[in-house]
């Protein structure tokens, strides 16, 4: 029973892998057409508002005063959000 249980365990439809690995990928894309940024973390993902882009940096600096077991996640969030906004600043 074993080895059918690794069998089964290394099949997986292409279709899911893709979609695992882009939910692994991480950033925060300005769509200036439409005035909104996408932020994509490890898990989700969602679309605001352009006009919010400091707000939802600001948000996560203060999550990571109160939480500071995950620093280094808010981190990695909180830059991709300044590099988000130096380049709408930057146009």
């Amino acid at each position: 029973m074993r080895e059918a249980d690794d069998t089964n365990a290394r099949l997986e439809h292409p279709r899911e892998r893709r979609q695992k690995a882009a939910m692994t990928e991480k950033y925060c894309k300005i769509d200036r057409a439409a005035g909104t940024f996408t932020l994509q973390l490890a898990t989700w993902h969602n679309t605001y508002p352009l006009d919010t882009l400091e707000r939802w940096r600001d948000f996560y600096v203060e999550q990571r005063s109160m939480f500071s077991k995950c620093r280094d996640t808010y981190d990695e969030t909180i830059a991709l959000l300044e590099n988000a906004l130096a380049e709408r600043d930057a146009q």
